[in-house]
């Protein structure tokens, strides 16, 4: 993870391949698209790289198999830390991506379908987001008696 200077931790998209050329594809096709990038070769780097920057990316794309732990063990250990879209990439469908509300891409795709697969998840969580801090809160007592003190 040495390879990487990050600036907003939040911000920041973590891929976990131990795969080293797809990993580095995979971030040169990501920082090309503007994306800020993360890499790590485990689960056990990535679990280290949010320990070490006390923030969930903003979007956690695994490989599924991986030696020790695996990509759907890590996206499961990150999301008791709080809401982080998963994206799972394999040559093999886990059930995981059947039964979780993650997003799966098999192996293999093309850089271009990869960067749109994010581009698409990154969008529609920014959207999600966005609509919750929008909705409207309810008027308080406060609100009210000044309201109606007018």
């Amino acid at each position: 993870m040495s390879d990487n200077i990050v600036y907003n931790a939040a911000a920041t998209i973590l891929l976990v391949d131990d795969d080293e050329m797809v990993r580095h594809l995979l971030f040169a096709s990501l920082r090309g698209a503007g994306f800020s990038v993360a890499m790590a070769a485990d689960a056990n780097e990535a679990l280290d790289w949010i320990g070490t920057t006390h923030h969930l990316p903003k979007l956690l794309v695994t490989d599924v198999d991986m030696p020790g732990m695996t990509g759907i063990e890590l996206a499961r250990r990150t999301q008791t830390l709080g809401h982080c879209p998963i994206l799972l990439i394999s040559g093999k469908t886990p059930e995981a991506a059947l039964t979780e509300s993650w997003e799966f891409l098999p192996k293999p795709f093309t850089p271009a379908v990869f960067v749109s697969v994010v581009q698409k998840i990154v969008s529609n969580a920014e959207r999600t987001q966005s609509d919750a801090r929008i909705q409207p809160t309810p008027e308080s007592r406060h609100d009210r008696l000044v309201r109606k003190a007018r």
